[in-house]
């Protein structure tokens, strides 16, 4: 591959690493928001209805007499769950990118698939950060997990000491069933660092060489003008 393709495409995986993170903060931002606005909601009825001020009926949908706190516990749940799911689709986004964005630096010519050693060694050879590489091996075993359903990677998470990944820590593997989604636990600052890290796993390419920038028509088909 020529210096001036290696550096677009460099400059490609940048930006679309960025707009994935803005993306990702936004939507965690309403998010909770969200959370926020529901919280304070069911507790103030619950405070309600210890005062005796307001009773329990709402109506549902249906034209139902339902408990209004329940309504309010049920929304709740909803929205805590929404930013639980935010967090593990971008994961497995943020993952493919940087998988993706690996094999085109080195223009890879081998099997369809890379396995992640490969990858790792591939974007080495970029100058990637080998501490930050390393730090990508339980975002490897997350993807997986969630991508194929497979409790053999959250087995992985576990002898690779990365149970803090994990909702319950105590688990056999032997226990059924055993549901990858439900056990892995990622917080907003465990989604920012794999950000972080994979921002560092790029070639590297941060200063630009002279000369070797894209042209505004070679960068239009790619972004957009």
């Amino acid at each position: 591959m020529d210096d001036q393709t290696a550096s677009r495409h460099s400059h490609e995986f940048s930006r679309l690493l960025a707009a994935l993170r803005q993306a990702y903060e936004a939507a965690n931002k309403a998010s909770e928001f969200d959370e926020f606005d529901t919280h304070n909601a069911l507790v103030e009825h619950i405070e309600r209805l210890m005062a005796d001020v307001e009773n329990d009926d709402a109506i549902d949908s249906q034209g139902n007499k339902v408990s209004r706190r329940w309504l309010l516990e049920i929304e709740y749940q909803a929205v805590s769950a929404s930013r639980v799911a935010l967090r593990k689709s971008v994961i497995t986004a943020l993952y493919h990118l940087w998988e993706r964005s690996v094999l085109r630096w080195v223009a890879w010519t081998g099997r369809k698939h890379a396995s992640h050693s490969d990858l790792v060694g591939l974007a080495a050879s970029t100058g990637a950060s080998a501490v930050s590489l390393n730090r990508l091996e339980p975002l490897h075993f997350i993807n997986n997990a969630l991508k194929h359903d497979n409790p053999s990677w959250i087995q992985r998470l576990r002898e690779g000491g990365y149970d803090r990944y994990l909702n319950d820590q105590t688990y056999s593997p032997y226990d059924s069933p055993l549901d990858p989604y439900e056990i892995i636990h990622l917080s907003h600052n465990n989604v920012i660092d794999f950000f972080d890290w994979v921002a560092a796993c790029g070639p590297n390419f941060m200063q630009p060489w002279p000369g070797m920038l894209p042209t505004r028509q070679e960068f239009d088909p790619i972004y957009g003008s």
